[in-house]
């Protein structure tokens, strides 16, 4: 078994790619000899045909024009050239197998055949150079509109600096770090590999300077061109978001491979202040939104709270006066609407401090409870104050058990029973049935009134915050807008559904689905 310091190492594609330069010229010596070899036996045959040296002579002209197709070395061009000529000569003009004619004109036909030979075979190898660079360039453009739309299609710096560094990586066939920068400091490389590539460029020191200096530098630059990588610096806002360091491609860190790096910072830093401009305008939509709901709610809250607690204070009044002599009816009618009022305002108050808990992001316990339980408490809650309405509640056929916060599902059923009382008119009956949803194992709590009814159009709207359906309800008080919205919000955080249908022959029936769990059987 060989030693294993003996062992060779593979050849990596970076390593055949050093070499490419000697193997080009191997590779145009013999597409060189093989056009020579072809043409002379073209040239062989035509003399067989038509027995004419011009045919020849011609086909040996051609013999030129093709290698300057398949020839990519000036060079090699023109020593292939030679060597047509020299072979015509050698072969095909008497006295055969030498250099020497018999005719004395002959080496001006050499020198002409040379000549034009040559002219046309460095205009085709110059139209292939640019037939080359035009599909170059096509490729490079297709892949910089590329990189946009990728850019275009990135919602965070993350994605940005992720695309960027797999599509430079990519473009140029080598290894890309990207230096992330914070504070005028220096992060950590992030590298991006090409299969087969060397290893990624970490100079520290290049980077650091280009992140100072806020300029490329490394080589093709004209600071560190001694450096064997390059290093660019990507603006953001007038500070270094990040600094780009590029591995030399195999071919050399050539002008075209810094121009493709130079456009994809370009389209990183666009990228970049279109994010942040975004992410400025959603801030400052949010902002606005704040500011709107704040407006509206302090607006909603000064005036609908003013009518209740005007008419606490003037009852209180009343009552503590003594100057009206108020007999134990009218006394007893004046402590109800007290405890009325005071009850509403504590909903109300209940409702804000709920949604004020969720802005802040505080997380329910959720806890398995029996759903029949919670309905069943928000019914009593409400049957206190019904004032002349009747609750029927139609507990479920089976045990449903849903986890869920009980305190603030409460609050969910006692908004719907509150909203169906208000609506519903006086001797009338608000029905809660809870159940299973049709055709799921979800279940389903119902909430329906005998009220005039929503409109189709407002359907949608009356789950959004601070929407009410008339300016005044039927008791008389403004409703603040926020019952419906927050048991909609508070049923989506749960994972369920709520919405409003048409209840038949008339009124309204609001509807939420809960996900249950199973109840083992003991």
């Amino acid at each position: 078994m060989a030693e294993r310091g003996l062992m060779r190492p593979p050849l990596r594609v970076a390593d055949w790619r050093a070499r490419l330069p000697t193997r080009r010229l191997s590779l145009d010596a013999l597409a060189a000899l093989m056009t020579i070899l072809c043409t002379c036996d073209v040239a062989a045959l035509l003399g067989v045909i038509a027995r004419s040296q011009i045919t020849q002579a011609m086909a040996f002209l051609l013999g030129i024009v093709v290698m300057g197709l398949v020839v990519s070395r000036r060079s090699v061009l023109v020593i292939g050239a030679l060597l047509c000529v020299a072979c015509y000569d050698f072969f095909f003009v008497s006295p055969r197998l030498t250099l020497v004619s018999d005719e004395s004109g002959y080496p001006a036909v050499y020198l002409l055949l040379l000549f034009v030979g040559l002219l046309m075979s460095l205009y085709m190898a110059n139209f292939r150079d640019l037939l080359k660079l035009s599909m170059a360039q096509s490729v490079r453009t297709g892949r910089l509109l590329e990189t946009s739309r990728l850019l275009q299609a990135c919602g965070s710096e993350e994605e940005i600096v992720e695309a960027c560094g797999q599509q430079l990586a990519r473009m140029l066939e080598a290894p890309v770090a990207i230096f992330p920068c914070e504070g005028g400091e220096l992060g950590a490389p992030r590298p991006f590999f090409r299969e087969g590539g060397s290893r990624p460029p970490d100079d520290v020191d290049a980077a650091r300077l280009s992140l100072c200096e806020r300029e490329p530098v490394g080589a093709g630059c004209e600071r560190l061109p001694e450096c064997p990588g390059s290093y660019l610096p990507v603006l953001r806002g007038g500070e270094v978001f990040a600094v780009i360091g590029l591995a030399a491609p195999a071919r050399g860190m050539d002008s075209e491979a810094l121009a493709i790096a130079r456009a994809v910072a370009g389209d990183m830093r666009l990228a970049l202040e279109r994010n942040a401009a975004l992410d400025a305008r959603e801030a400052e939509r949010v902002r606005a939104e704040s500011e709107r709901t704040k407006s509206v709610l302090l607006r909603s809250i000064s005036h609908d709270l003013r009518t209740p607690l005007t008419a606490i204070i003037g009852n209180a009044d009343l009552l503590l006066s003594g100057s009206v002599d108020v007999g134990k009816r009218d006394r007893d009618g004046l402590l109800r609407d007290i405890r009325d009022d005071a009850a509403w305002l504590s909903e109300v108050v209940e409702n804000l401090l709920t949604m004020t808990r969720m802005g802040d992001g505080v997380a329910f316990r959720r806890e398995p409870e029996l759903l029949d339980d919670i309905i069943l408490e928000a019914v009593q809650l409400c049957s206190r104050h019904a004032q002349g309405h009747k609750i029927r509640f139609e507990p479920p056929s089976e045990v449903i058990v849903c986890s869920l916060d009980a305190r603030v599902m409460t609050q969910v059923v006692v908004n719907l029973i509150n909203n169906a009382l208000t609506y519903t008119p006086t001797g009338g009956v608000v029905s809660v049935t809870v159940g299973r949803a049709p055709g799921a194992t979800d279940a389903l709590v119902s909430v329906l009134d005998e009220g005039p009814g929503i409109p189709d159009a407002q359907k949608e709207a009356v789950f959004e915050a601070f929407h009410t359906l008339d300016p005044r309800r039927p008791d008389g008080r403004r409703g603040v807008g926020l019952g419906l919205a927050l048991c909609k919000a508070i049923v989506e955080a749960h994972g369920g559904t709520i919405w409003v249908e048409d209840r038949l022959p008339r009124g309204a029936a609001f509807r939420f689905t809960l996900a249950s769990q199973e109840v083992e059987s003991a």
